[in-house]
This record gives C-alpha cells, sequence and structure tokens, in this order.
C-alpha cells in the first residue's frame, strides 16, 4: 500500500509540475520544465524497474527518498528552476489578462454606438 501512495505522489507531482511547463512565460521556460520533469519521470521509472525486477540494478537512485548527497542537491536545484517557471508563468499570465483588459477597455472607448450617432447634432 506504501508503495502505491509513492507512485501515486510521483504522478501527481508529475503532472502538477508539467502543468507549471505548459503555462510557463515562454518557450525556453516550458521546454526547461518539462526537460526537468522528464529526467525526473526517467529517474522514478528506472528505480521502479529495478525494484520489481524488470530492469538490472542501473544504480540510479529514486528521488528525495534514496540516500546521495550529489543527487538531492541537483533535485533540489532543479526543483527552484521549476518553482520560478511557475512563479513567472502565473505572473505572465496575470500581466497577459490585465493586458487584454485594457486593450478591451481602449476598444469600448473607441467604439461608436450606433444610436448615439444617429441622434448626434451635426456640426454648424
Amino acid at each position: 500500500m506504501g508503495a502505491v501512495v509513492v507512485i501515486l505522489l510521483f504522478v501527481l507531482f508529475l503532472v502538477q509540475g508539467l502543468w507549471m511547463a505548459f503555462h510557463a512565460e515562454n518557450r525556453y521556460c516550458s521546454l526547461v520544465g518539462i526537460g526537468i520533469m522528464a529526467q525526473i519521470a526517467w529517474q522514478v521509472f528506472c528505480n521502479i524497474a529495478v525494484v520489481t525486477n524488470t530492469l538490472p540494478n542501473t544504480g540510479i537512485s529514486l528521488p528525495f527518498f534514496s540516500s546521495g548527497g550529489t543527487s538531492l542537491i541537483l533535485l533540489l536545484a532543479e526543483m527552484g528552476v521549476m518553482v520560478n517557471i511557475g512563479r513567472n508563468g502565473e505572473r505572465a499570465r496575470l500581466e497577459r489578462e490585465n493586458l487584454h483588459h485594457l486593450r478591451e477597455e481602449q476598444r469600448k472607448a473607441k467604439t461608436i454606438v450606433l444610436d448615439t450617432a444617429r441622434n448626434a447634432q451635426p456640426e454648424r
């Protein structure tokens, strides 16, 4: 039961990471985020395959759980990049929405209402 919970947590983690990557502010950030999540997914897949004896022992550790200082440091650095991608993606989305509302207001201000135009007095 515990292994199923760990696998489900990794699936949720990967889905959330890919969601952040797909909603990043530009293509470069999207590709970096997808690459980080793919690397973590590959590590999880290899480790689960080794544990279930589907693959021979590869020496790849389970992300965030297995011992190993360098692996943990690099994973935490990658998570810092993902947090930055997610934060900037949210900021970029809010800026796009604000810009859209501003342009919509400007468009409405420039639009002439037909009834007002018909009732307007011609200049003499």
